[in-house]
């Protein structure tokens, strides 16, 4: 069984205040920043060690806060079952890839450390993406990070298993997502401070409910997040000029994807002549084929394109949609990467 981890950092064990999680704001103690990144290292170790223990064969970790690189490799778990990527977005074949080494080969997400959607009441920090964004509909369902990730996992069939962070965002998905098993370790007093029990005792909580999802994944209790297509994403944005910038950017996702499939199958088509040109001549006819293959999953992974289901995104300024804002962009998973791409 292999378990996919995604780490955000607002729903940790112990972390309670917002500088010890928005650490890049002006006036940010840096103790307090190494602290809340200590509490981070701290949480992945023992959901790590809990998924292992409770028999996942492998187990892959991503960073996804402030796009990364809050966990330093070297302090965390040692174990060649384990898998750490610091960053959620990478460079892949011909273009970037979120989740990197998700496939249809993991059998369970789980979101840990993760906030409540914007606007959302008695919630520590809640916002989607980021705070131009109030709000998020996926086919008339208001979704937060949570729903848009579980949307993305749902591409390959990957159900949502767990989700970890403080109350709010334990309401939101036992509405959204009643199957998958939720760890609430804190409580919000206003938006920017929570309390909640000892680092220690909330370890100890996500530990065995990360043994649970473990058991009910193994016997298939979590069905996946597949909304039906065509697919319909809006976005509710706070300025006009925030709602152009998302028009241009949805407009420049269709089009480099049509370009990145057009150009790759070229770049195919002269690998294959440049491989064959060397085999002819003895040169390196392993690596060559590795390269082909490369080539050939990138196209076989990618998702296609939404335009054949008329899928489409538009963003809203205040409560009225702007009708210059339909855009049509790409089914589930790349309508995600599109929103991510323009925060």
């Amino acid at each position: 069984m292999k378990i996919y981890m995604l780490w955000d950092m607002e729903g940790v064990s112990g972390l309670f205040t917002r500088e010890q999680v928005w650490f890049w704001e002006p006036g940010v103690r840096q103790e307090a920043a190494e602290e809340g990144q200590r509490l981070l290292i701290a949480d992945v170790n023992s959901a790590v060690a809990a998924a292992l223990e409770a028999g996942a064969d492998s187990v892959i970790v991503c960073d996804t806060h402030h796009g990364g690189e809050n966990i330093r490799v070297v302090d965390l778990l040692a174990d060649a079952r384990v898998t750490y990527h610091v960053r959620s977005t990478v460079r892949y074949g011909l273009g970037r890839r979120f989740l990197p080494g998700f496939d249809r080969s993991v059998d369970g997400l789980m979101l840990l450390g993760h906030h409540a959607k914007a606007g959302a009441p008695d919630a520590f920090l809640p916002h989607t993406q980021g705070p131009a964004w109030l709000d998020v509909w996926i086919n008339g369902q208001s979704v937060g990070e949570v729903g848009l990730e579980a949307c993305y996992a749902g591409h390959w069939d990957v159900p949502l298993i767990l989700a970890q962070g403080d109350e709010a965002m334990a309401r939101e998905v036992a509405e959204q997502f009643p199957e998958t098993v939720t760890v609430a370790v804190k409580r919000a007093l206003t938006p920017d401070l929570c309390t909640g029990p000892s680092p220690e005792a909330a370890r100890r909580l996500t530990a065995e409910r990360v043994a649970l999802a473990v058991e009910r994944a193994r016997a298939g209790a979590f069905p996946p997040f597949k909304p039906a297509l065509p697919l319909t994403v809006r976005i509710r944005l706070e300025t006009a000029v925030l709602a152009e910038k998302g028009r241009a950017a949805a407009r420049r996702e269709a089009r480099g994807r049509t370009d990145r499939r057009r150009h790759g199958r070229a770049a195919l088509r002269r690998a294959q002549v440049d491989d064959g040109r060397r085999g002819r001549l003895g040169g390196g006819p392993q690596a060559a084929g590795r390269r082909q293959a490369e080539l050939k999953k990138t196209f076989r992974e990618e998702p296609r394109s939404g335009r054949r289901h008329g899928s489409r995104i538009e963003a809203t300024l205040g409560k009225e949609p702007c009708d210059a804002m339909q855009e049509t962009v790409l089914v589930p998973a790349g309508a995600v990467r599109l929103l991510r791409a323009g925060r």
